[in-house]
Order: C-alpha cells, then structure tokens, then sequence
C-alpha cells in the first residue's frame, strides 16, 4: 500500500480553510502555475477517485461546492471540461449531473 498524505486544518470556533495555489507569474511572459490533483494508479484493480464534498453543518446549510473559471479583462476565460477517460478494454465511464432532494423547500 502507498503512503497516506492528510492536509487537515485545526478545529476551532470557525474550521480552517485548506488552500492549494499554483505560483504566480509576475515578469507577464509566463504562466501562473497550474494545480493538479491526481488519483492513484493501480495495475491490478481500480484506480483511486476524486472526490470533492462539500462540508455538513448541522444547523444550517451544508457548504457550496463551486467550479469556477476567473474573470479575464484582456482575454478569454478558461474553459470547464468535464470528460471521461478512453475505454480500450470496457464502456468509458458516464457523467451524471443529480440534484438533491429537499423535504422542506424548492
């Protein structure tokens, strides 16, 4: 089994905010760095997932899970793609948009 990485902020009044951020470019010849998450790999089974849940509250609303590109004065803004991987020994996988129920609202 590989090793485990847990980035965890501390408990508290307010939870802590975690944060991942590419470097930034600052002679305007180059890219801002990029950020990646990847899952692992396995030869035998199933490769590991990405998960990205929002936090629960209990007495309130649960957190916002937001998928945004940044606001571009000069250029184009970044593009979402969301696709499967290629299938050479099975079906590509599918992507599925779902709401959540609501007992009391819209």
């Amino acid at each position: 089994m590989g090793g485990c990485v847990a980035i965890t902020s501390g408990r508290g009044g307010a939870g802590g905010n975690v944060s991942l951020t590419g470097g930034n470019s600052i002679d305007g010849t180059e890219n801002g760095g990029s950020v990646v998450v990847l899952a692992g790999r396995s030869t035998a089974s199933d490769g590991g997932a990405i998960e990205l849940v929002s936090g629960i509250s209990t007495n309130g609303n649960s957190g916002l899970v937001s998928i945004t590109t940044a606001t571009n004065n000069i250029g184009d803004t970044g593009a979402i793609l969301m696709q499967t991987g290629v299938a050479t020994g099975g079906s590509s996988g599918s992507i599925y948009v779902h709401t959540g129920t609501a007992t009391n609202g819209d």
